[in-house]
């Protein structure tokens, strides 16, 4: 899958008022309603140096990319943000374990989409 492809299907995620957590639930529901193949990943941003960033955070890996909507919140402006590949922020690393969403929290997350009406587009 291209990134305008992940973009169209997941930028939605950027309106909503939730953190890392609530943003990598909304993108693997997403997904696995368009049937993208993904892993969701816990840990921590850290500089190629080593020295960390961000801890802990979550995020979400599809194909070759990144999707992050979350790490501005926490880092700034400056930081990498929404579809990207790992080559294009060379400076920093994602460094985590993959995850795996219970049903339960898919389900919230579902519920509070639905209420917010974001389902229409997706």
């Amino acid at each position: 899958m291209d990134k305008q492809a992940l973009v169209s299907i997941t930028a939605s995620v950027d309106d909503y008022n939730v953190e890392c957590d609530g943003a990598s639930r909304l993108v693997h529901l997403f997904l696995n309603r368009k049937g993208v193949s993904h892993t969701c990943y816990c840990g921590h941003i850290e500089k190629i140096n080593g020295d960390i960033l961000f801890n802990p955070h979550f995020w979400t890996v599809a194909g070759d990319f990144i999707v992050d909507y979350r790490a501005r919140m926490w880092l700034g402006p400056q930081a990498q943000h929404g579809v990207f590949l790992a080559t294009d922020h060379p400076d920093i690393r994602y460094v985590g374990d993959p995850i795996v969403f219970g049903i339960e929290g898919c389900i919230i997350v579902e519920m509070f989409c639905k209420k917010a009406g974001v389902f229409a587009d997706v």
